[in-house]
């Protein structure tokens, strides 16, 4: 079976329309991914309702099915006062989740673990936040909803996939978006919109009632306009969940307590190359770490971190896992039953060229080798860990900057073919690091943020190195 072959065996098996173009891009991307695997030394397999809400109606495009009266449950609590919109891969009862797409409608009949926990503490729900379909992003230029627009800038895009949940904190539409971060789509809207986003440690918070995309790197996070509304969101919904065996039962320290205490606080920073990264962010970095070294019980260093084979790794798993769940067509999410609109993803052309692009790489990958270049690529994340590891034995955070450039433009994307990688974001989610997203100034009127990571379970490591830059830079 030749390589055309086995990508139009894929296209039936999951049901897919793809025009020429994209085969022949996906096939291409795949080539370039199995040089990665051939370095691995990866061989190739030789075997062959009805809602309780309405549609809203913002300017900006960043809200979907929203209550006609914000949903509370408590009117005390450690949340109380703070609005929240919820992306719209998170169950949230009586209002329509569609993911993004076009084709499923569904209204659920559950509320995700994360949502009660924030009912629980006080917390008014506004309604849910457009996506890119499915969360492939990260641009948040691919919802079959409508394209959400930067209230900063409308010719820059928001960052994606969780774009409704950054611009509608953004634009003062809620006080915070509760999203979901895979390989940045938290950190990514966070920074084109100039506000917070945290990705907590993977297992750090339970999953029931979301809507999965790569089981080993999808994590639930806010958004919010500080470092300190972001923390105590997290700490409230953190924690064990008899629904969801993934969370993780470690017990750690609060997350919104002690955050300014900054004495002894060692930082590295990542260095990048100059093409990897444009003038304008170079300069910022550069600044904020001269500006952290001055600090009394700072001290800052530098780090060169060999990120090539990780984010190759990466699509190969994302490609891998997502397919996993079409064949398994979307089999129970997260504790919520199945819905048809969703079984029918795999019957005809639900899903878009953009994903289908995304999807059929790594995926054609995994079938080539019957799973070995899976099974490489995550022996790449455990060497990728014990790299990090061996760093944060050096320093308590890294410091990197969280876009590579300034917030682009839509064609700055779409001409990059298969990597979209404007980010630095990704290549963490798999270590399953926490990672804040936290922005420190601006040039030409946009936006520069800093991503600050630690060691796992760590998450308020990483929050206190964000506060300090946050008060770095008022």
């Amino acid at each position: 079976m030749d390589a055309e072959q086995r990508i139009e065996m894929l296209i039936d098996e999951f049901g897919l329309t793809a025009d020429e173009e994209t085969k022949a891009a996906a096939l291409r991307y795949a080539n370039e991914l199995a040089t990665y695997a051939d370095r691995w030394n990866c061989p190739p397999n030789k075997q062959a309702s009805v809602s309780r809400g309405h549609w809203a109606d913002d300017e900006y495009n960043a809200l979907l099915d929203v209550y006609d009266e914000p949903r509370q449950r408590r009117t005390e609590g450690p949340l109380s006062g703070l609005s929240f919109v919820l992306k719209d891969n998170i169950a949230v009862k009586g209002l329509r989740m569609t993911c993004g797409s076009k084709i499923l409608e569904t209204v659920p009949t559950i509320d995700a673990t994360a949502l009660n926990r924030l009912l629980d503490a006080g917390g008014s729900v506004v309604g849910k936040a457009n996506m890119d379909a499915f969360a492939f992003g990260p641009g948040g230029l691919w919802s079959e909803r409508g394209r959400v627009r930067n209230p900063i800038d409308a010719d820059r895009i928001p960052g994606g996939t969780s774009s409704g949940c950054g611009v509608a904190v953004a634009a003062g539409l809620a006080d915070v978006g509760l999203g979901s971060d895979t390989g940045g789509s938290v950190r990514s809207p966070a920074a084109c919109c100039g506000v917070v986003g945290i990705k907590p440690t993977h297992g750090l918070v339970s999953r029931y009632g979301f809507v999965e995309n790569v089981p080993s790197a999808d994590t639930i996070g806010p958004l919010a306009r500080d470092v300190e509304t972001a923390a105590r969101v997290l700490e409230a919904i953190r924690g064990p969940d008899v629904h969801d065996p993934k969370t993780s039962a470690i017990n750690v320290v609060p997350l919104n307590r002690n955050i300014e205490s900054f004495d002894s606080l060692q930082i590295g920073v990542l260095e990048l190359e100059p093409h990897d990264i444009s003038a304008p962010v170079t300069e910022a970095i550069a600044e904020l770490a001269a500006d952290l070294d001055a600090e009394s019980g700072v001290s800052v260093g530098s780090v060169n971190l060999d990120m090539e084979d990780i984010e190759e790794a990466y699509s190969i798993i994302s490609g891998a896992e997502f397919a996993w769940l079409l064949r398994q067509s979307f089999a129970q999410r997260g504790g919520v039953p199945t819905p048809p609109e969703m079984i029918s993803l795999v019957d005809g052309e639900a899903l878009n060229d953009h994903i289908i692009g995304r999807l059929l790489p790594g995926a054609y990958l995994d079938a080539l080798t019957d799973g070995r270049a899976y099974a490489l690529a995550q022996e790449q994340v455990v060497a990728f860990k014990h790299t990090l590891k061996t760093y944060f034995e050096r320093f308590d955070v890294l410091l990197t900057p969280t876009l590579r450039t300034l917030p682009p433009k839509p064609e700055q994307l779409r001409d990059s073919e298969g990597g979209f990688n404007y980010t630095i974001a990704k290549q963490f989610s798999l270590a399953e690091t926490p990672a804040v997203s936290v922005p420190f100034t601006e040039r030409d009127g946009l936006p520069v943020s800093a991503q600050l990571l630690a060691p796992q379970f760590e998450d308020r490591t990483a929050i206190t190195a964000a506060r300090l830059v946050e008060r770095l830079s008022a």
